[in-house]
Order: C-alpha cells, then sequence, then structure tokens
C-alpha cells in the first residue's frame, strides 16, 4: 500500500492557469489533495478520466477567468478490504472542490466514483473500458491499476454499446431543447450539446464498422480517412458531407476559439436527421434486419431479444431506486412495461417517437393531432411519470422533459 500524509489542502495562491495542461495539472492536484487528507489510508490510486485525460477538454477562457464545458472525471480506487464511502461523501467533496474552483475562476463540473481494484478485471468490452484502458490518466498510486482491465481490440467493442451512446446522446438533446423558449437562435447549450452528438455519431459508426479510435482526433481522421476511399455502399448516409461536419466539430471541441461551426437551427436539423438514419441503421445491423421494417417494428424486435433475466434486473434496479414500497403505486404499471422491455429499452422506445418527429414539431411550435398519439403513445413506456394525468395535451416540451428525467433517475450509471 501506498503511504499518505494526512496535511490539510492547500488552497491556491497566486493561481493563474495558462494553458491546459496547466489547468489539468491544477485541477488534479486539488482532487489528489482533498482525497489524500479525506481518506487516509484507504486509497489505492485516483485516476483521471474521460475528455479531460485524452486531452481533449473543451475550455473557453474570458477575462482571466475559465468555463469549461467538458466534466473532469475521477476514479477513487480503493484498498480491496477498504469499505467504499457514501455517495453523500462523494457528493459533499464534488461541491466543496466546485466551489473552491469557482473562487478561484474555474467554472469546472467534477464527477467521482469509488471502486476497489476488482472493478477493472469486470470491465466489459465497451468504448468507455478501451478509452480508459488507452488514456486513462493515473493521478496519484499504484500505476499497474489500469493494466487490470481486460485487453481487446477496437473489433471487439459491443456494438450494442456504441448504439446505447447514441440514444443517449439523443436523450441529452432532448433535455436542452425541453427547456427551449426561442427558435430566432439555437442557444449555446443546444449547440454544444449537437456538437457532442455530431461527436459520438462518429465514435458509434467507427465501432459498427470496426473502426473505433480512442481520441476524438483520431476518430474524425479515421473517418476522413474512410470517407477518401469511398468504398461504404451500405451507410445510411453519404460518408464525405458527413466527416467534414464531423471535423469541423472536432476542431470547435478541442479550440472553441479559432474554430468556427455556424451554430444555427440548420446545424441542429442535420445533425437530428443523421441521428435519425443512423439510429435506425445501426438497430437494423443489430437484429440482422435484411428488410427495411419500420422504426417500431425494429425496436419491438430488439426488445424481444433480450433475456428474461435482463428485463428482470432491470426493473428490480427500479423497484430499489424508488423503493419497495414508496413506489407501490407504480407496481401495476412496471408489470405492464416488463413485456415491453427492460427499463432502458422502454425509454428508447419513448425515445423513438420523439425522435422522427421531433424537427417538425419543433417547426411547428404545436402538437398536430397527428402527432398527438405518438406523443401518448411515447408516455406509456416511461417507467414514471412525474406530471399530473390530467395535461395529457401539454405538448413535447413535456415529453421530452419526461424522457430525460427518466434517463437520468433510471439509466445513468447502469448497464441494465
Amino acid at each position: 500500500m501506498i503511504s499518505s500524509t494526512r496535511s490539510r489542502p492547500s488552497d491556491f495562491p497566486g493561481w493563474e492557469a495558462e494553458s491546459p495542461s496547466q489547468l489539468r495539472l491544477r485541477i488534479s492536484n486539488l482532487v489528489r489533495e482533498h482525497c489524500l487528507f479525506s481518506c487516509p489510508g484507504a486509497l489505492q490510486g485516483i485516476i483521471l478520466t474521460g475528455s479531460w485525460a485524452r486531452a481533449e477538454a473543451t475550455i473557453v477562457a474570458q477575462n482571466g477567468r475559465y468555463s469549461i464545458l467538458s466534466d473532469a472525471e475521477f476514479l477513487l480506487v480503493f484498498e480491496r478490504s477498504a469499505r467504499l464511502p457514501h455517495q453523500e461523501k462523494l457528493a459533499s467533496l464534488k461541491h466543496k472542490l466546485e466551489r473552491t474552483l469557482k473562487n478561484n475562476g474555474i467554472h469546472c463540473q467534477l464527477s467521482f466514483a469509488a471502486v476497489h481494484p476488482e472493478y477493472f478485471e469486470k470491465l466489459p468490452p465497451h468504448i468507455f473500458t478501451y478509452e480508459l484502458r488507452a488514456c486513462g490518466q493515473i493521478i496519484w498510486g499504484d500505476q499497474n491499476l489500469l493494466s487490470l482491465i481486460p485487453d481487446f481490440s477496437p473489433c471487439e467493442i459491443s456494438s450494442k454499446d456504441a448504439w446505447y451512446l447514441l440514444c443517449n446522446r439523443i436523450i441529452e438533446q432532448f433535455q436542452i431543447l425541453s427547456e427551449l423558449t426561442d427558435r430566432s437562435t439555437l442557444p449555446a447549450s443546444a449547440a454544444y450539446s449537437t456538437v457532442k452528438l455530431y461527436l459520438d455519431m462518429s465514435t458509434s459508426l467507427l465501432v459498427f464498422l470496426g473502426e473505433y479510435r480512442p481520441t476524438y482526433a483520431e476518430r474524425a481522421n479515421q473517418l476522413a480517412g474512410l470517407a477518401r476511399l469511398g468504398s461504404w455502399n451500405d451507410l445510411p448516409f453519404e460518408l464525405a458531407p458527413f466527416a467534414r461536419d464531423v471535423q469541423s466539430c472536432t476542431s470547435w471541441k478541442l479550440s472553441p476559439t479559432t474554430a468556427g461551426v455556424v451554430a444555427d437551427w440548420h446545424f441542429w436539423e442535420q445533425a437530428m436527421g443523421y441521428a435519425q438514419l443512423l439510429w435506425q441503421w445501426e438497430l437494423a445491423r443489430m437484429i440482422g434486419a435484411i428488410d427495411r421494417r419500420s422504426n417500431p417494428d425494429l425496436l419491438k424486435q430488439w426488445c424481444r431479444l433480450q433475456p428474461v433475466t435482463g428485463r428482470l434486473r432491470g426493473w428490480l434496479y427500479v423497484l430499489r431506486r424508488d423503493g419497495w414500497l414508496r413506489s407501490r403505486r407504480q407496481w401495476l404499471r412496471w408489470a405492464r412495461q416488463v413485456r415491453l422491455g427492460s427499463p432502458r429499452h422502454c425509454v428508447y422506445r419513448a425515445t423513438q417517437e420523439l425522435l422522427f418527429r421531433l424537427p417538425s414539431l419543433i417547426q411547428a411550435g404545436t402538437v398536430q393531432p397527428s402527432a398527438q398519439a405518438s406523443l401518448a403513445r411515447a408516455e406509456t413506456y416511461l417507467p414514471r411519470l412525474t406530471r399530473s394525468s390530467d395535461s395529457r395535451r401539454a405538448g413535447w416540451h413535456v415529453l421530452a422533459s419526461e424522457i430525460a428525467q427518466n434517463y437520468n433517475r433510471y439509466l445513468v450509471g447502469t448497464r441494465s
């Protein structure tokens, strides 16, 4: 075990971070000091993951202050015999450090997860697993922790995981757009969310093609190279213009002050058009559909392929999440939904109903009678509705918000 000194964490005298690498170093040092102070003798390692570890965080500097659009994600690795800290303790640490950063001109969201070393040994062949092994940064502790992750090639990454990534990014669009009040301009939050959608559409597509790469820059270059080959006939859209859009979004993600992205409603509508086509194409490939079935039939068939044990495991998580007795009014609803799929697939079925109507709904501003049945059907798939049942015709904004709330409540942080 690596020893640590229980010294009180220092603040930031003379904080001046001139570059992304310096910001990453200072934030990492802050996290390391506070974690070692809070958990003396129990930690085995602290690992930086995500876009910060890949040196691809999006940072906007203005007047000596920094607005960081990418979360700084950390894994706290505890000794095998140590008890993992409660979520409340991690949340307290997160808020305390975010306040410290904000007081020093740094607006950055932090994320903490506590694990034991065996966590790495059991990681499945997913996108996150590959990126963690390839790009994770051990900022303190046992330098061999990441070698515990099973080694596999990009071709072995789960296509289901790639499709889940696409679905999740689409739902994040719903979360942003549910608060939309003005269509004259694309809000900055929606523009950034659309850039992320482009980047992860690229990620998802490359996984299905067996050409995945672990960083945004590598993926954009790989996609451009495939477009130049021009031998991809079975794709859902022309690859060259899509690759150019991904390259523009990648350049903006890595350097938002120097690279230009025309973030208007045409930009968003084009991204959603790609998302619709890619969603359907990937789903058809996963179920081996040769004929072009309707979207509901594709997803219905995919849900039928899910083992009953997988469905039940997901609904048991929902029961634990909401409390066995506290959720008793939902039991009948959930019992009916088990036959439709797991909670994840039920949320995705609701997502599908809105995804293929959203551009026209936003353009119209109101829900037309022809779309009302589709939105009402989407509600029946959601594990929980937070609004009252007497506001049936509240519009697509409400449905988008409901889908996002169900996603955050039941899907984030789970694999079921």
